[in-house]
């Protein structure tokens, strides 16, 4: 897996489900996790529909996070301007000109 071309894993839906409802699964999750950042690669948890799935997905230290607690299905000149409206915030008070680097 560390040859592949990726630099992230997307974890479906259904284990932000069972690990709300089946503890034993929380370790299983755990390593998928683990293995992933063992390997640099970043996690993104889909299917975040409940408040209690959001709060796993931050435990477990996933880096990104997508379901309809997050938001619903937008249209595309929607979503643009809601990236638009996030960079702005991200950028407000970084001096022009300044070099960002991406977070690893």
């Amino acid at each position: 897996m560390g040859r592949l071309p990726i630099d992230a894993i997307k974890m479906d839906a259904s284990f932000a489900d069972r690990i709300a409802h089946y503890a034993d699964d929380r370790p299983v999750m755990r390593n998928i996790v683990d293995l992933a950042h063992a390997l640099g690669l970043d996690v993104y948890a889909e299917g975040l529909d409940r408040p209690g799935q959001l709060d796993d997905a931050v435990r477990l230290g996933c880096e990104g996070m997508q379901g309809l607690l997050i938001s619903g299905p937008v249209e595309a000149k929607f979503a643009e301007r809601m990236l638009e409206a996030e960079w702005t915030a991200m950028l407000d008070g970084v001096p022009e000109g300044a070099a960002l680097t991406p977070a690893k």
